[in-house]
């Protein structure tokens, strides 16, 4: 279990390399890229041969790794030419994440349409499809294509009957570290279910009370989570020192 950064806010005014640069003075693990156009720290899915060589070295000659490309593709339209485009686009994710050596793409679900009169099953089964085939593409190239639980998904019953009908080794789920992904309340009984499907996690401020992170954090080492944690932390005037803290907050409680 390692922690790692998101670009997610603190990319938004810093370039890759500052990023890269960031997380490597700070001892963390890894780096997700937030597919974002108004993000410094972004990529563009046409890049050409010799910037994706640049953003590999530098990479790796910094000691850290890519987490994942957090892409904003989803696939509850209604519209089927908008899910297509979304797969479509997903696909080409993918083989740049292939190229960059990307373990995952960051997949969203993204909302449900019961305000158009649509049942959530309805919505849920198309998102299952499309996820069931951006994740056969994923597993022809390597590289996975996970959901977070995020937006109408963050609600746990959403996301677990995406990934239970999707039924395939590259598609899982992405946890957020929101109340509504695993309610305090119920933490027992949900975490359960949930559990054999994590694969990746994102978390937020690790002091907000509304979610139990020391538990989590520690659930997860017990359970024997060897992944990524990817932090999404709000802009800082001194990045290194918030990392820095997180980072021996996170160890602290980890500790056994």
């Amino acid at each position: 279990m390692k922690l790692g950064l998101h670009g997610w806010q603190m990319g938004k005014v810093r370039t890759l390399d500052e990023m890269v640069d960031l997380v490597a003075a700070a001892g963390l693990a890894s780096f997700e890229i937030m597919i974002h156009p108004e993000f410094k720290s972004s990529i563009a899915l046409e890049l050409s041969a010799s910037e994706k060589a640049r953003i590999k070295e530098k990479f790796k000659s910094s000691g850290v790794q890519i987490a994942a490309l957090s892409v904003t593709c989803r696939y509850d339209s209604q519209d089927p030419a908008e899910v297509r485009r979304n797969i479509d686009a997903t696909k080409r994710w993918a083989e740049l994440a292939r190229e960059l050596g990307a373990p995952r793409l960051r997949c969203l679900g993204d909302r449900l349409h019961e305000d158009k009169g649509e049942a959530k099953e309805v919505t849920i089964a198309r998102i299952a499809t499309a996820l069931r085939e951006c994740a056969e593409f994923g597993e022809t190239v390597g590289v996975d294509c996970p959901i977070e639980m995020h937006g109408h998904f963050t609600a746990w019953e959403h996301a677990l009957a995406v990934v239970e009908q999707v039924k395939h080794p590259r598609c899982y789920l992405v946890h957020n570290g929101q109340p509504g992904n695993t309610p305090p309340e119920r933490w027992d009984e949900v975490w359960a279910k949930l559990r054999p499907w994590i694969k990746h996690v994102h978390v937020h401020d690790i002091l907000d009370a509304a979610f139990p992170h020391k538990k989590f954090f520690r659930q997860l080492r017990d359970d024997g989570y060897a992944g990524l944690i990817s932090l999404e932390l709000k802009p800082s005037d001194d990045p290194l020192r918030v990392l820095q803290l997180t980072k021996a907050l996170f160890e602290e409680w980890v500790a056994r």
